[in-house]
C-alpha cells in the first residue's frame, strides 16, 4: 500500500508546522494579558521611576491574569480539538492524528505553565474542566 503523495505530505507538514507556531504563541498571548494589567496599573505614571512602585504592586494581579488567561486558552483549545475525535487508532497524517498531536502538545505545555494547578488538589477539578472523567464511578454495587 502506497503512502500519501508528496503534495499531501507537504500540506500535512505545513499544517503541523503552523499548529506548532500557534501553540507556541499561546504563552505569549497570556503574557500579553499580564502586561496589559501592569500597563493599566502604571497608566498615570509620568516617568519610569514613577512607574516602578505601581508596577510592583500590580505584578501579582498581572501574574494571576496571565495564568487564568493561559488556563482559559488551554481549556478552549482542548475542547475545540476534541470535537469529532473518535476513539481508536488513527494514522498520524490524518485529521484525527493532527487533533491528537495538537491536544497532546497543548496538554504537555499546560503541565509546564500551569504547574501550580497540577501540583495541588485542583488537579481533578482541572481535568474535569478539560473533559476527563476523574473520580470514582460506582461500576459495581455490593449486594448485601
Amino acid at each position: 500500500m502506497a503512502g500519501p503523495s508528496p503534495a499531501a505530505r507537504s500540506v500535512v507538514g505545513a499544517v503541523y508546522g503552523m499548529t506548532s507556531v500557534l501553540l507556541g504563541g499561546l504563552p505569549l498571548l497570556a503574557l500579553g494579558v499580564g502586561l496589559a494589567v501592569i500597563g493599566w496599573g502604571v497608566r498615570d505614571a509620568g516617568s519610569l521611576t514613577d512607574a516602578l512602585v505601581p508596577a510592583t504592586v500590580w505584578t501579582p494581579a498581572a501574574t494571576l491574569a496571565a495564568v487564568v488567561a493561559y488556563a482559559m486558552l488551554t481549556v478552549i483549545g482542548v475542547r475545540v480539538l476534541s470535537l469529532w475525535m473518535p476513539e481508536g487508532y488513527h494514522p498520524v497524517r490524518s485529521r484525527v492524528g493532527w487533533q491528537l498531536w495538537a491536544t497532546e502538545r497543548l496538554m504537555d505545555a499546560a503541565r509546564n505553565y500551569l504547574f501550580p494547578i497540577y501540583a495541588s488538589l485542583l488537579t481533578p477539578w482541572w481535568l474535569r474542566v478539560l473533559g476527563a472523567k476523574v473520580g470514582r464511578e460506582p461500576r459495581f454495587r455490593r449486594r448485601c
